[in-house]
Parts: C-alpha cells; sequence; structure tokens
C-alpha cells in the first residue's frame, strides 16, 4: 500500500463532507426559492419533528403541505444511495459488499410490495407522521433499523442492505409524480433543478496533458471525422504510449553473464521481450535475465568485490 494512503483517505473524506454540504445548501436554496421550504430558520428546525420516511410513503398516496413535502425532498439527498465510480471502485474490497447489499435491498423491496425505498423504510420505522411509535394494541413488534450500518466479518465490511442511487431517483420521481396535481408549482424545470443536486454525480476530470517538446505548439487536424491536436502528448494510459515506453525500455537493456562482456540485446531477442511484455497479463520474460544499462555498473562492481573477497579468503594465512 502508498504511503500516501492515508492521507488520500482523509482528503477524500474532507472533500465528500464538503461538497455534501454544498449539496445541502444548494437544496435548501432551491427549495425554499420554490416555495417548499421556510425562509426562517426556527420554522425549517420545527420540521425536523415530522418523522421524513412516513412523509416520503404518504406522498405516493395523498397530499402533503408544501414544507412537508419540501421535508420529504430534503430527506432525499441525506443518504442519495451509491452509484458506481468505476475509477474510484478499483481495489476497493467494500465495493463488492455493497453491490451485495443492493442486490439484498432490491429483493426485499420486491418481497415487501413496496412501491419505494421510502415506503420499505416506513413500514421498518414503524412511526407516525410525528415521529412516534405506532401502537395497536395487539403487541407490536420492535421497529426495524433504517440506517444500513455494515457488520465486520474478518478484515471485511459486510451490508445486509445499501440502497443505491437509481432507487432514489426512482422514489423522487413517483413522489414528483403524485404530487404535481396538488401543487401546480412542481414543474418540469423545477424536478430537473433538484435531479441535479440529488441525483446527478460530479463527473471525473480530464487529467492534464502535457506539450510536445518537439512540437509544443497547436497543430490541430481532421482525422477520421475528429479534431486532434497534434501538439498534445498522448495520455499514458494511451496503448500507443504503452507500447512506446515497452519498446524504449527494452532497447535500453544490456545482456551481462559470467566471464562474458557486457552486450546489448539483439532485434530478436528485443522483439521476444517486448512482445512478451505487451501480452495480456504479463510483467516479465521467464527465460531472459536482463538489467537496464545505468544497473550494469553497479551488478559488475558487486560481482567484483564478492570476487575478490573469495580470493582473499583463500590465500589468508591459517
Amino acid at each position: 500500500q502508498s504511503l500516501a494512503a492515508d492521507r488520500r483517505a482523509a482528503r477524500s473524506a474532507r472533500k465528500r463532507r464538503d461538497r455534501f454540504l454544498k449539496r445541502q445548501k444548494r437544496l435548501m436554496t432551491l427549495l425554499i426559492r420554490a416555495g417548499l421550504m421556510p425562509e426562517d430558520a426556527t420554522e425549517r428546525k420545527a420540521l425536523e419533528a415530522l418523522d421524513p420516511y412516513w412523509l416520503r410513503a404518504a406522498a405516493l398516496d395523498g397530499r402533503l403541505e408544501p414544507y412537508e413535502l419540501g421535508r420529504a425532498l430534503f430527506h432525499l439527498n441525506q443518504r442519495r444511495g451509491f452509484k458506481s465510480n468505476r475509477i474510484a471502485d478499483a481495489g476497493d474490497d467494500d465495493k463488492g459488499a455493497v453491490q451485495t447489499g443492493i442486490r439484498d435491498l432490491t429483493s426485499a423491496l420486491q418481497d415487501s410490495g413496496a412501491r419505494t425505498l421510502g415506503e420499505l423504510l416506513a413500514q421498518r420505522h414503524g412511526r407516525d407522521k410525528s415521529g412516534h411509535r405506532k401502537t395497536t394494541g395487539k403487541g407490536d413488534g420492535a421497529p426495524q433499523p433504517v440506517r444500513f450500518r455494515p457488520t465486520a466479518k474478518g478484515a471485511k465490511n459486510l451490508y445486509a442492505f445499501y440502497s443505491s442511487r437509481a432507487m432514489i431517483e426512482d422514489e423522487l420521481k413517483q413522489i414528483w409524480k403524485a404530487q404535481q396535481a396538488h401543487h401546480p408549482r412542481l414543474t418540469d424545470e423545477l424536478l430537473d433543478g433538484i435531479e441535479r443536486v440529488v441525483i446527478e454525480q460530479r463527473p471525473l476530470k480530464k487529467p492534464p496533458v502535457g506539450r510536445c517538446t518537439l512540437r509544443p505548439d497547436a497543430d490541430m487536424r481532421q482525422v477520421a471525422g475528429l479534431e486532434l491536436d497534434y501538439g498534445e502528448r498522448a495520455p499514458k494510459a494511451h496503448p500507443l504510449f504503452q507500447r512506446f515506453r515497452i519498446l524504449q525500455d527494452v532497447s535500453q537493456l544490456r545482456v551481462v553473464r559470467a566471464g562474458d562482456a557486457e552486450r546489448p540485446i539483439t532485434r530478436q531477442e528485443r522483439d521476444a521481450l517486448a512482445a512478451t511484455l505487451m501480452s495480456s497479463g504479463a510483467t516479465s520474460s521467464p527465460s531472459t535475465s536482463c538489467v537496464p544499462r545505468s544497473s550494469c555498473r553497479t551488478m559488475r562492481a558487486s560481482t567484483t568485490n564478492s570476487r575478490a573477497a573469495k580470493a582473499s579468503s583463500r590465500t589468508r594465512p591459517p
């Protein structure tokens, strides 16, 4: 593991927290402008007494007051579910557990008959609109957890359930469709704005690519219908660069054998090594031992010192 991994993980956590707070602020501003949240902070604080899971389930069947609807929409942003980022997933063992949790939660949704994730969580929460536990006098069971926390199993984390971003998106659209008949202010433009805050994910940034040292000026050309800048270097992940790097490194190798003079590798040896390294999953040649030119001097010095030490031990008097 890289020595910078811990610092990178802490920095990522700070960025996630900062972006979450910015999303909260953007969504709250949007809801206030739409009349779905009060401008007064004290009134907004009072809405926290309402059970958000009850509101999310009730919004599917009946009219909610504007501020109640705003409370339900704001809660969707609090836990908006997992959305895969293929680069960020690399090397993360928890992602397998997350996908398993998502599949299990999808099965639980189908088995319960709930239309949305919020309706399923409302059933598990067992609370009324004011957050009081529902009682029927017939020995109600204990409420089930609605926040799905990991359980440790050895070195891995396992999730019984895990929500996905697609579940939140589907619930938002169902709530919006059900409440549009009661609130003319719920326009498609407002829905697009809320989706940009709650659902959409920040796109990956394209890493900057440097300029060619031989042709640094912009040289735009049309190739196969694409506009390419011939003054821009190829990214390191590009297959052409990978091929160039392999050929360059292999061409610099030297062969050092005991009793023989150092020599460069032949064209046939170079092509064989390059073909092996370019094949899928290959990391080294199984039958040839070569080192870069910069390592030859060190190897010869080490070999010479070893031979001198052995000769000295043989000629040392008893």
